[in-house]
């Protein structure tokens, strides 16, 4: 199995979701070292650990660690907490998968363009989003997707969760409103507008 096309299809699918990994396995042990398994929120799993009691215990520490967005290693003896025979002792790794943070920019003006520049480095999947395509024209770093729509076609294909970014700087003022009025009801993580204190108000 590959395991980073595994993790990033679980991130691009905005799954909750967590990789377990065997860091350690002294004794006799179902699952080797570097043995992974990815659970996810509904408590299916990819992979396996080993499976038995060490494998449901382990699947209960991912939700929990899922529900906590935080890693944590959790130490097993085999024999005496899980009851199985192998009786060795395993350390395992569990990290929550990070979901895709997706940044978009709504007008591709020279402030948008270069926050869109500096985007990429800061691990957004960025997108830039104008009507105006001598203005997209303008955006040539590797790594950003250009949407060159009517603003208002763009509201379908935005991808809205807590990891949704969205940042308003049109080039008219009845676009940004209309714009900050669709997405504000939406899930996000960030909405921002630019605009003068005469603007905002």
């Amino acid at each position: 199995m590959n395991w980073i096309l595994e993790i990033q299809a679980a991130a691009e699918a905005d799954l909750n979701s967590a990789l377990c990994t065997v860091v350690t396995a002294k004794g006799s042990t179902p699952g080797k070292v570097g043995s992974k398994m990815i659970v996810y929120a509904d408590g299916s799993i990819r992979g396996t650990i080993g499976g038995g009691n060490l494998e449901k215990k382990v699947i209960e520490n991912a939700l929990q660690r899922i529900s906590l967005n935080a890693p944590e290693m959790f130490r097993h003896d085999l024999l005496h907490e899980h009851g199985m025979c192998c009786g060795g002792i395993v350390e395992v790794f569990i990290e929550p998968v990070q979901k895709i943070k997706r940044l978009y920019i709504f007008g591709a003006g020279h402030i948008g363009q270069a926050i869109a520049k500096i985007a990429p480095a800061l691990e957004f999947e960025t997108y830039v989003i104008d009507d105006r395509a001598s203005y997209l024209s303008m955006v040539q770093d590797q790594g950003i997707t250009k949407w060159n729509l009517n603003l208002r076609e763009a509201f379908d294909k935005i991808k809205f969760n807590e990891n949704t970014y969205i940042l308003i700087m049109t080039y008219d003022h009845s676009y940004d409103r209309e714009i900050l009025a669709y997405c504000i009801g939406k899930p996000h993580g960030y909405l921002g507008m630019i605009g003068s204190k005469r603007k905002i108000t």
